[in-house]
């Protein structure tokens, strides 16, 4: 679930106020402020006495459970110190796994952000992949062409999409070679897909990137 505080903050102009700040969001639970954060509005609050509206750095945990995905954002000031703030981010994910049942705990790491800024781009580019995806999707079932999926977080690792196209030409094609039969296949009838030029490459130039199906 998310979580909202209230907690003191300080205007630019010298004073300070007490206002709600949004510290962790479920992006599958409430869509309402996933789309605030995506339009840069999370955490802005006007200040009382002199009606400025100014933006709250302050640390926010974002969790994406259908994406795999989860994010520690620190403040960009915090940048400097990235080390230090990398071990926090692994002691209290740790931590926290170690509440949980087995069949609870999350099998993938958390990635570390500094400034929502970081964050926003990395979510913007998600969701264009996303969009390619879905055209991806459509041009194989039109022409008839198999996909897999992969799961978001081992993808994300990877570089590449978590849906493939799939084509097989001969009988002795391995499963990496039918992966990129159908990339070929697919970046011939739309060559402006970026996200999947990108995964060409990285399967054709990487020969033990092992691609694994959810079954």
């Amino acid at each position: 679930m998310s979580l909202t505080i209230n907690e003191e903050v300080l205007c630019p102009c010298g004073m300070s106020f007490y206002a709600d700040i949004v510290s962790s969001i479920n992006a599958q639970c409430d869509i309402k402020l996933k789309e605030t954060l995506l339009a840069g509005e999370l955490n802005l609050v006007e200040c009382p006495f002199c009606r400025q509206i100014f933006y709250v750095e302050h640390f926010l945990l974002y969790i994406d459970p259908a994406n795999e995905f989860i994010a520690f954002v620190y403040p960009s000031s915090y940048s400097s110190d990235k080390e230090t703030w990398e071990k926090k981010m692994l002691s209290d994910f740790e931590n926290a796994q170690s509440q949980l049942l087995p069949e609870e705990k999350i099998q993938y790491q958390p990635l570390l952000f500094f400034g929502l800024d970081s964050l926003l781009d990395f979510l913007h580019h998600e969701e264009e992949k996303q969009d390619e995806i879905e055209i991806v999707k459509y041009l194989s079932e039109k022409f008839s062409i198999s996909t897999i999926k992969i799961r978001p977080s081992k993808a994300r690792e990877k570089h590449i999409p978590n849906v493939l196209p799939v084509l097989k030409i001969n009988q002795t094609d391995t499963k990496k070679e039918q992966i990129i039969n159908g990339l070929k296949k697919i970046l011939e009838f739309c060559d402006e897909l970026a996200t999947y030029r990108d995964a060409l490459k990285i399967i054709i130039e990487d020969p033990s990137l092992d691609i694994e199906e959810i079954k």
